[in-house]
Formats: C-alpha cells, sequence, structure tokens
C-alpha cells in the first residue's frame, strides 16, 4: 500500500515518525492510512457527487460560507479530486442566474402591484426582462475574479515551494472561497433588493441609510472571501502566516479590477460605452460608486 504525505505527496513508507521530511507536516498515521485506504468519509461534493449530488451540492455551498468551520473538518489527507471542483464552478454560475431572475421576477411584481392597476396574469406579459448584459458581465467578473486569485496565490511561489504545497489542495482552497463568495452574493444581492424594495415602494428607510446598508452587503461577501483564503491556508494546509497570503492575494486582486482594469479601459472605450465599468457596476454598484467618488477628489 502506498502512503503519501497528505499536503506535498512525499512516500511517507518506512518513516520511524509522523512527521513528514519534504515539508514538515505533522500528521496522524491512522487518518492517512484510512485515507490511502479510501475509508475516510468527505461530505463535500467532489466525494458524492456520485451518489447524493444535489444534497451534497448544498451542503458544500453551506459549508463554504462558515469557513472557519469547513476548513477545520475538511481534512488534508483526504484527496482533491479536480473534475468535480472544476464542475462546481459553471454550477455556481448557473444558480446564480437563476436567482438573479428569480430576484428581477419579485422586483417586477411588487413594482407592477404598487404602480399599475394590473392584476393577476397580466402581471406576467407586462414584465420586461433586462437585456443579456446584466447577466453575462458579473459572470465574467467572477470567473475571472477567481482565476485572477489563483494567480496571485502563484505569486507566493516561493512560500508555497518552501511547503511543497501541491496544486490540487490550493485548487480546492480557490473554489470553495470562490464558492462561498458567489453564494453570499446572491444572498446579500436578495437583500438589497428587499431593501430597494421597501425603499422605493414603501418608504419607510431613510434613503443615506439604505445606500450605506447597501453598501455593507456588497462588502461583507470580500471580507468573507479574505477569512475563507485565510482559515484555508493557515487551519487546512498549515502554512506559516498563511492568512498574510490570503490578504493579499484578495487585496491584490482589487486593486487589479480597481486599478489596471479601469484605468485601461478610460483610454480605449469612452465614459457612456466602458463594459468594464458596467461590469463593475452591475457586479458591485456602491462600491463603484464610492471607489469613483474617491478618485473625482483624489
Amino acid at each position: 500500500m502506498e502512503v503519501h504525505c497528505p499536503r506535498c505527496g512525499y512516500d511517507l513508507r518506512l518513516l520511524p515518525q509522523p512527521r513528514c521530511p519534504e515539508c514538515g507536516l505533522q500528521f496522524e498515521w491512522a487518518e492517512v492510512i484510512a485515507a490511502a485506504r479510501q475509508r475516510l468519509h468527505c461530505p463535500l461534493f467532489e466525494y458524492q457527487w456520485r451518489y447524493r449530488p444535489v444534497r451534497s451540492f448544498f451542503s458544500t455551498l453551506g459549508r463554504a460560507l462558515v469557513p472557519w468551520r469547513l476548513w477545520k473538518t475538511t481534512r488534508l489527507a483526504v484527496e482533491p479530486k479536480v473534475r468535480p471542483l472544476l464542475a462546481m464552478v459553471p454550477l455556481v454560475l448557473l444558480l446564480h442566474v437563476a436567482c438573479v431572475l428569480f430576484l428581477q421576477y419579485v422586483w417586477e411584481v411588487c413594482f407592477q402591484l404598487r404602480y399599475t392597476s394590473q392584476r393577476g396574469w397580466r402581471i406576467l406579459a407586462s414584465i420586461n426582462i433586462s437585456e443579456l448584459s446584466a447577466y453575462v458581465l458579473p459572470l465574467i467578473g467572477y470567473f475571472v475574479g477567481g482565476i485572477v486569485i489563483w494567480l496571485m496565490i502563484q505569486v507566493f511561489q516561493q512560500s508555497i515551494a518552501r511547503y511543497s504545497v501541491r496544486q490540487g489542495q490550493i485548487l480546492r482552497v480557490v473554489v470553495l472561497a470562490w464558492v462561498g463568495f458567489v453564494v453570499l452574493e446572491i444572498i446579500c444581492s436578495a437583500l438589497m433588493i428587499s431593501i430597494d424594495i421597501i425603499t422605493v415602494l414603501w418608504p419607510i428607510l431613510p434613503w443615506t441609510v439604505a445606500r450605506w446598508t447597501s453598501l455593507l452587503l456588497e462588502v461583507v461577501p470580500i471580507l468573507l472571501l479574505v477569512v475563507s483564503l485565510c482559515c484555508a491556508m493557515s487551519i487546512y494546509l498549515r502554512i506559516r502566516r498563511g492568512w498574510v497570503i490570503g490578504l493579499l492575494s484578495v487585496f491584490v486582486t482589487f486593486l487589479f479590477f480597481v486599478t489596471l482594469v479601469f484605468s485601461v479601459s478610460v483610454y480605449v472605450y469612452d465614459s457612456d460605452e466602458n463594459p468594464f465599468i458596467e461590469l463593475a457596476a452591475l457586479t458591485w454598484p456602491n462600491i463603484t460608486w464610492l471607489v469613483s467618488k474617491l478618485l473625482v477628489h483624489t
């Protein structure tokens, strides 16, 4: 039976102590042997997609929203499965599109009930679906953001090579952190639409309070992404000061979108026809508004 290090893949046979001489990982023999015999249970979608695809998919989404528990319970000895991990990306993007369409439908129904006399099936006939870019551009932004985060982690190759972390483990970290970010974006979008309905149709909240509440809801998913990457690097991969890698990866990714993309697009496109500004406005409208105000004043 072949027994390998969970983090670097080093052959652990004939070792007298439970410590990898290649990357220095302290492990438990019982866990490593159980993983080699494929007797470790993993509730994630990448291992349960054949038996319980729907239940394991939504269970993984729920675990991704609580990263400090996710990376404590996910065992490093369980080998990552690349194909199911990559399959989660389009599934989550399709879920995002379905939720956005449903939220827009709810908004249109509330608007029709408030400002028109139409009722019943007439409301369905009068609802206008927005243009395709309102759904495609945010998906492109999420997808490119995940790729940029993975590339930013590769920048810290010296620290990764020091612990001999395999790319499969890094892929699991990036995908699950990205999944939690997108799912929380869906939840926060639902809350923001609820605030818009209350503010526009039934003006109970002041406009300033609603605007800053929406801004806070847009920041929360980014904070979850930071926390998830920091917990994954420190708790799951057991990299010393791994939280620095997670924090800097998200920070540099945000700077990439704010500085490089916006600066280059300003010289290529007009302000009214800039697809990158439209992308940011559709994905993070209040953050785009705040950044634009800061750029104007500076």
